[in-house]
């Protein structure tokens, strides 16, 4: 019986499905902050006994990173609101199989693998022909197109390969009550992209980075074990004709213009900011360089007592460093050089003087007709 899926929040409906007669239903349009995939659309049905139940769910879409596979969400699935991303490892449809069963079943119970195929009927059929392929394909290219247009260089996505798998797969759950069984569906898009982004580099972010985003959904059905072929056969009508309300992707776009116009003010209050600090930092920089340009003019121009050009002080810095001395000056403004080994110089008033250096701190007394020499640079 095709029956429709309705979140009692909002009144909406959130999918139909075909379900055994007499079984009950109820959808949920849930609002999330990841990006791409603003609602997670999910719905339950239960026999009237409540001892058997089909789940339907599409979820988020995870990234997982390529380029540092040990990064943050490589075990579990981990949401940066930052990112407005959930981070996870890349499952295929069959490994995502795993994960939803041990999900299904109650804590510590444990999860036994019986069966696993490639996903049968239309579902599958559908999800694995090369018509699909294209359409995602050619959509995702599109996206990327677009992407990259809109960031004038500064940012740009490569598509490197696009993966579509689909799977069902078998479990029994072993019990002292009883064993049950759980019947799993999965799909899996996944597509590896290689993204550059100047933007984010210049704040100390990631400049180029390659990594894979895979978005699950998936179909359960917990029921006695052995899964009697009634039920393999109910579960299979649920999988196939599974369908989205049109309302959900409006839904959908809701949010995605509200966290548009948040991500509008947000660039806008960055670039104001960066604009500010731009201009402050040029300001900087052109007052920088006139001081240095009006220093190195005025060194250059610069002579008399106690001046030296710059032309002057580079000659004489080589001079001093080849011969391996200093410069003193005497009270009358002459000067004379001496050894830089040594650590004090004395000169006498003969004719001619002579100097003497000292290593080390030197005398305490100095005797008559000696001065001590001072360094005129």
């Amino acid at each position: 019986m095709n029956t429709r899926f309705i979140d009692p929040q909002t009144g909406l409906n959130a999918f139909c499905a075909d379900i055994p007669q007499g079984w009950t239903a109820q959808g949920a349009i849930i609002p999330n902050n990841v990006m791409d995939n603003w609602v997670t659309v999910t719905g339950a049905a239960t026999s009237a006994d409540g001892g058997k139940k089909l789940l339907y769910e599409t979820m988020c879409t995870y990234r997982f990173v390529l380029s540092n596979p040990n990064q943050i969400g490589a075990d579990e699935p981990v949401f940066l609101a930052q990112a407005g991303r959930l981070f996870w490892r890349y499952h295929k449809a069959d490994e995502f199989a795993d994960e939803v069963a041990a999900q299904i079943a109650e804590a510590g119970q444990e999860v036994v693998l019986q069966e696993r195929s490639t996903l049968p009927g239309r579902a599958g059929t559908q999800w694995l022909s090369p018509e699909t392929y294209q359409f995602f394909l050619q959509g995702d290219q599109q996206n990327m197109m677009r992407y990259n247009a809109s960031t004038a260089g500064l940012a740009s996505m490569q598509m490197q390969g696009l993966e579509l798998t689909a799977a069902l797969s078998v479990y029994r759950v072993p019990s002292q009550m009883g064993d049950r069984g759980i019947l799993v569906a999965t799909t899996v898009k996944g597509i590896q992209v290689y993204q550059t982004n100047s933007m984010i580099a210049r704040f100390g972010g990631v400049p180029a980075e390659t990594y894979v985003e895979w978005k699950p959904t998936f179909w359960t059905m917990l029921t006695d074990w052995p899964i009697s072929q009634e039920d393999r056969d109910a579960f299979m009508t649920f999988v196939d004709s599974a369908d989205l309300d049109p309302n959900v992707m409006q839904v959908s776009q809701y949010y995605s213009n509200q966290f548009n116009m948040q991500l509008d003010t947000m660039k806008r209050v960055n670039d104001e900011r960066w604009n500010r600090v731009s201009s402050f930092a040029k300001q900087q920089s052109e007052d920088l360089d006139r001081w240095r340009a009006d220093n190195w003019n005025s060194r250059r121009e610069s002579s008399g007592a106690g001046g030296e050009s710059i032309d002057d002080h580079v000659q004489r810095m080589r001079h001093e460093s080849m011969a391996g001395v200093n410069t003193f000056e005497r009270e009358d403004g002459t000067t004379y050089e001496f050894s830089t080994q040594a650590d004090r110089v004395f000169e006498n008033d003969f004719d001619p003087r002579v100097q003497v250096g000292t290593e080390g701190p030197g005398p305490d007394y100095v005797p008559d007709g000696w001065t001590e020499g001072h360094r005129k640079f």
